[in-house]
């Protein structure tokens, strides 16, 4: 019996020792704990969620916020801006003032929308009191657009728009393509004018059909054209301009770009004899642009910008030299939201 216990003993030690040694030898599986991703509400401003968000911090408040606006894909306004722009010119007896203002839209990835109103007022020189709307006071536009992305790097977008003004109404095209150091882009339209009005129908177009980046530099040809509906009636301009950066810093950049008048032919109404829509040849339109944008804030961004041109047109001999210089200037602001 001593002995039937003694081997009885043995074994169960040995089994237990064996089950311990298989215990010890499983892994521990970590459980990972379960995260819950925070999203804000549509329609709560930033400084509401800040401080009456999901969670105590502040901070942490304001990053889904902005994790919660990034990721939202449906319907939902982008920005809204305005531009101030004043032009002057020697040859025109009156200065313009123009003033837009817009707001922008989008939906899923692709899909940009947009309206704009703007107001055109006429300041007689020499009588600053005298402020008149023009013939063409106030217009608004719609526009949508649709982008493309393609796997072998070419980007392209095509756009619509239309264009109601007192007496006319537009209606335009904007196709756009972009791969490696070239782009492209263009404006096709129709100008339907009021017959009871006056005014006759044009075909447009505006375009730079070829824009090659050089290293920080850009350069484009550039044409403009437009045709009387049912008459021989047009113009024909183009351009080659160059673009150029002039400064870059962590919230301000500044570029330049120079416009080389390539000439400019007209025949029937759109001559004049002010000397601001005859023709001229090679070189005899020289233009300076100058942009410059300024990040305010992480929503707000500031831009200005001057124009300076010098021009000789083609006159007749009882219309003057032909010489005209021209001045425009804005300032612009848009918020994102």
């Amino acid at each position: 019996m001593k002995r039937l216990a003694l081997m009885l003993g043995t074994i169960l030690l040995v089994g237990a020792s064996a089950s311990a040694k298989e215990i010890i030898a499983e892994p521990l599986v970590a459980i990972e704990p379960v995260v819950v991703v925070e999203e804000a509400p549509q329609g709560v401003s930033l400084q509401d969620y800040i401080t009456k968000g999901t969670v105590d911090n502040k901070e942490q408040n304001e990053a889904i916020y902005k994790r919660s606006r990034a990721n939202y894909k449906g319907f939902r306004a982008v920005s809204v801006g305005q531009e101030i722009e004043y032009e002057t010119r020697n040859t025109d007896p009156a200065n313009t003032l123009k003033i837009n203002t817009g707001a922008k839209f989008a939906y899923g990835d692709n899909w940009t929308y947009s309206i704009s109103g703007r107001k055109d007022y006429k300041n007689r020189k020499g009588n600053d009191s005298d402020i008149s709307l023009s013939g063409e006071a106030s217009r608004i536009q719609l526009g949508a657009k649709r982008s493309f992305a393609y796997d072998n790097g070419i980007k392209a977008s095509l756009g619509a728009r239309w264009r109601t003004y007192s007496n006319k109404d537009e209606f335009f095209m904007d196709p756009t393509i972009s791969y490696d150091r070239y782009s492209y882009w263009g404006t096709f339209g129709y100008k339907k004018f009021d017959n009871k009005i006056g005014g006759e129908d044009k075909f447009y177009s505006e375009s730079e059909p070829l824009k090659i980046a050089l290293g920080p530099f850009a350069l484009s040809y550039y044409y403009e054209y437009e045709k009387t509906n049912g008459t021989g009636n047009y113009f024909f301009e183009h351009q080659a301009r160059l673009s150029y950066p002039l400064y870059t810093g962590e919230k301000l950049t500044l570029t330049g770009e120079y416009r080389l008048g390539l000439g400019k032919e007209t025949k029937g109404d759109h001559e004049t004899i002010k000397g601001i829509e005859n023709d001229y040849k090679f070189g005899n339109r020289n233009t300076l642009y100058f942009y410059g944008s300024y990040a305010m804030t992480e929503n707000l961004d500031l831009g200005a910008y001057l124009g300076l041109e010098a021009g000789k047109w083609e006159m007749a001999a009882n219309e003057g030299n032909g010489k005209s210089y021209y001045m425009d200037y804005g300032v612009t602001w848009e918020y994102k939201f």
